[in-house]
């Protein structure tokens, strides 16, 4: 009835009309039991624009610009229906669902790090357990090394006795035979005690060379014991070289991920490159080379008009982040974005690129510009062929 009475030109009943509709449709809202209880700010809000729409939409019509007045009528019936509770708690719906989705996604990859830093831990104990054990068996060949020291001091100090009693006997000996010129007679008495001596001395003779062959057979097994001594050092020693590397490549392999966000918009260091009808190809321009098959690309972007208002309808999750295949020639990654980039209600301007990658340490010649004229890519003004 506004509208009719807009077309005939009266201005000043159209929109009385229209506030007496205002005015019963939200008197037959709070008729409803427990909206005041349920009001939200965000319906009030869409109530207050849906209402700005409603007198813009008016003001058109005064001045017979009726495409743009229907237009604006359109809008602010939209607003009225995402004021809605149905519609306000779909759209907070999605909301969280996707907030849960991506806390549970990081939630997974902080597991998988602290396994496999657990894992490492767990073998750096084996090793240190292992030079335990060697360390333990080198001071048990040690200890035995001193004990047979001391076997030895004690043998040497025997043999110094034995040659102490070989002396005395040996002074006896030449005392009998000073004596025998004056006691030839007494000679013969006193000759088998004589022979027993004798016997007494070739039998200590025999012990000392015992004794000898004894000592010879201890000192080779010292020699074998230091030689053993030496290996079971030289094993350790490249026990503690293989466990240094091992700290060494893990503490490197982490000290150089590099992680790079690219926003589509960022024109510095991204470049597309349309690609006719059915693609388009965006260039990424790194500040390190990465190590071959390191990278990992993830596009955390919004769907096309589209696509937006068709998931807003069976209730999908607006926002979205998904795997990029890429490829790479040095320091510049490049990957095809699936849209071609004339499709404007598709095309998603405002995504943002998460580029994860393992740095070269020592690679220093960086390609430091990207070039698209017409249907060929430069780098550094030297022409690339994609295949």
């Amino acid at each position: 009835m506004s509208f009719w009475f807009s077309r005939k030109h009266e201005h000043s009943l159209a929109p009385a009309v229209i506030i007496i509709a205002a005015i019963f449709f939200f008197c037959g809202l709070f008729h409803i039991e427990g909206l005041l209880k349920t009001l939200m700010l965000e319906q009030v809000a869409c109530w207050v624009v849906a209402l700005v729409f409603l007198v813009a939409a008016f003001r058109f019509l005064q001045r017979e610009k009726i495409s743009l007045a229907f237009t604006v009528f359109i809008l602010a019936a939209i607003f009225f229906f995402c004021s809605l509770s149905g519609v306000q708690s779909l759209l907070k719906t999605g909301m969280l669902s996707t907030v849960t989705n991506t806390l549970i996604k990081y939630g997974e990859k902080l597991d998988d790090f602290q396994l496999t830093i657990a894992k490492m831990k767990e073998d750096l104990s084996g090793q240190q357990a292992q030079i335990k054990n060697q360390q333990d068996i080198i001071l048990k060949a040690q200890l035995d090394v001193a004990t047979q020291q001391i076997n030895i001091t004690n043998q040497n100090e025997r043999i110094l006795s034995l040659q102490g009693v070989l002396s005395v006997a040996q002074s006896n000996v030449d005392k009998i035979s000073a004596e025998m010129v004056k006691q030839q007679i007494t000679l013969d008495s006193h000759q088998t005690e004589l022979e027993n001596q004798q016997a007494v001395i070739r039998q200590a003779q025999i012990d000392v060379g015992i004794q000898q062959a004894g000592l010879t057979n201890q000192f080779s097994q010292m020699l074998q014991m230091q030689n053993n001594l030496v290996v079971a050092q030289t094993n350790i020693s490249k026990q503690q070289r293989k466990i240094e590397d091992v700290e060494s490549l893990i503490n490197g392999l982490y000290s150089r991920i590099v992680v790079e966000v690219f926003p589509i918009s960022d024109s510095s260091r991204v470049t597309v490159q349309g690609m006719g009808w059915k693609n388009a190809r965006i260039f990424f321009r790194l500040k390190n080379v990465p190590v071959p098959n390191s990278i990992q690309a993830t596009e955390q972007s919004h769907p096309g008009l589209i696509r937006g208002l068709l998931g807003l309808i069976v209730g999908s999750s607006y926002g979205r982040e998904i795997s990029v295949a890429v490829g790479n020639n040095k320091n510049i990654v490049f990957s095809d974005l699936g849209v071609p980039k004339w499709d404007m209600p598709e095309y998603p301007n405002n995504a943002v690129f998460i580029l994860k990658y393992t740095k070269k340490e020592q690679e220093t010649n960086l390609f430091k510009k990207v070039e698209v004229k017409g249907k060929n890519v430069f780098f550094d003004n030297e022409r690339q062929v994609f295949k």
